[in-house]
């Protein structure tokens, strides 16, 4: 996912909404193939994690990833994380690559430090005591793949979040279609995109992605600059503003943006 605090052109705003149609499998076909067209739109457009999202929404499934080959080897091979390359394991762990183990992903990566992982090590046992490591949530999981890979294919984050967030107040980017022109609105979302072009005078324009879609806000330069640490070092945001709709485009103008901590119990069902 692009990093928070990196400013990105916008491009063609309307991109996310119609790269996709909506209906059929013939039409979910061509949104593949558009889809996967976009990813090779000219820099400066929209992030790879965006276009992903868009293509969810609108019916386009994605495989996980998976390693076959080392799936292969952990089921006769007690070295089988032997490839070279400790990183390379703990990353694929991470994002999920070796999830068809059907172990967890902390006791894989409790696993991996007891194993040799190239030919060099020394082949000496490393006895490792049984933990009972907590699971990671939902969001969590999704979470620790997009910053292992940039996106995700499964399941927006926020979806495992949404009975938590309306507790707290948080409307979704659906449910703001349906509120008044001028009402206050508190939201949240996953900072996919910020930027702040030369002639705008100090403005800033963000795009927070939840389960549903986008979510444009606009910050004037005064709270810019109060809020420029957060926008910098925080990739979940929690938004307070005005809804505005002008020529059949909807935002935000907010004057309250602080960084959304998520407990641990948050993706529980209600």
């Amino acid at each position: 996912m692009q990093t928070p605090g990196a400013v990105m052109a916008r491009g063609d705003r309307a991109l996310p909404a119609t790269i996709t149609p909506r209906s059929g499998p013939r039409q979910r076909r061509r949104a593949a193939q558009r889809g996967s067209a976009a990813f090779h739109q000219p820099m400066g457009f929209w992030s790879p994690a965006v276009l992903v999202g868009d293509a969810k929404r609108h019916g386009v499934r994605g495989r996980e990833p998976e390693h076959d080959s080392l799936h292969a080897r952990r089921r006769g091979d007690p070295d089988w994380a032997r490839t070279g390359s400790r990183t390379v394991i703990e990353r694929l762990i991470l994002a999920g690559a070796l999830d068809g183990f059907g172990v967890p992903c902390r006791t894989l990566l409790w696993e991996l430090g007891g194993l040799r992982t190239s030919a060099g090590e020394l082949d000496l046992a490393v006895p490792l005591p049984p933990l009972d490591l907590a699971t990671l949530t939902p969001w969590e999981l999704r979470r620790q793949e997009e910053q292992v890979l940039g996106l995700s294919v499964g399941d927006h984050a926020f979806g495992a979040l949404r009975s938590w967030l309306a507790r707290q107040g948080l409307a979704s980017s659906r449910a703001l279609r349906r509120v008044a022109d001028g009402s206050r609105v508190a939201t949240a979302g996953v900072l996919v995109v910020r930027q702040s072009p030369p002639t705008a005078k100090g403005h800033v324009f963000l795009t927070l992605e939840d389960e549903h879609g986008l979510i444009d806000v606009i910050l004037r330069s005064r709270v810019a600059e109060r809020v420029r640490a957060i926008l910098e070092g925080s990739a979940v945001l929690r938004v307070v503003g005005m809804l505005q709709r002008a020529d059949g485009v909807q935002s935000i103008l907010a004057w309250h943006v602080e960084p959304l901590w998520i407990p641990g119990g948050a993706t529980q069902p209600d």
